[in-house]
């Protein structure tokens, strides 16, 4: 259980990074325990610069991402590091510590790339619901977590789902009447 609280906190954390600075479909309520200040911390840029950027966080980026286009850094006001960057068409953002160790990889991107057991295991529980939208976060140790937004005529739904559980959860529902 404390596992998964924290997972699901972890998760939250990662995705409301990734909001804050993008044009997102719909916007999201976090249910965290994150205050406006903690969020203006995550999400607001510290005054450093590229050639800042840990030595150590750029390298384990261009090991990972090699395919990488349109690389961005910017330094976080936590004394973390994020690299926005483009790959196979994905928009995507890597986070880094301080001293440059992986934290997690949000991406984003349409429905239909959502890998196909994925896709299966929502469409047989939402088997009328369009697969819209996917928030994709990678963490250490190889444990991934799919945001899925779906819809169908009267609703709009968030899905988590945990590569490692066979189990779906409504995050958010929307009704559209």
């Amino acid at each position: 259980m404390k596992k998964s609280t924290f997972l699901s906190l972890t998760t939250t954390c990662f995705l409301l990074v990734f909001f804050i600075n993008c044009e997102a479909q719909i916007v999201m309520n976090s249910n965290g325990d994150l205050s406006e200040n903690k969020l203006a911390l995550l999400s607001a840029p510290a005054s450093r610069t590229n050639e800042d950027v840990n030595s150590k966080a750029k390298n384990n980026f261009t090991k990972t991402y090699q395919q990488a286009t349109a690389i961005e850094w910017s330094a976080l006001q936590d004394n973390t590091w994020v690299c926005r960057f483009n790959m196979h068409n994905i928009s995507s953002k890597a986070f880094y510590n301080s001293k440059g160790q992986w934290l997690g990889t949000v991406s984003g991107y349409d429905g239909s790339k959502l890998n196909n057991t994925t896709r299966d295991m929502v469409k047989k529980v939402f088997y009328d619901y369009k697969i819209v939208f996917v928030n994709q976060v990678n963490l250490a140790p190889d444990k991934i977590i799919y945001i899925v937004e779906i819809q169908d005529e009267k609703y709009i739904k968030k899905i988590r789902i945990a590569d490692d559980e066979d189990e779906m959860e409504v995050i958010q529902e929307i009704e559209l009447y």
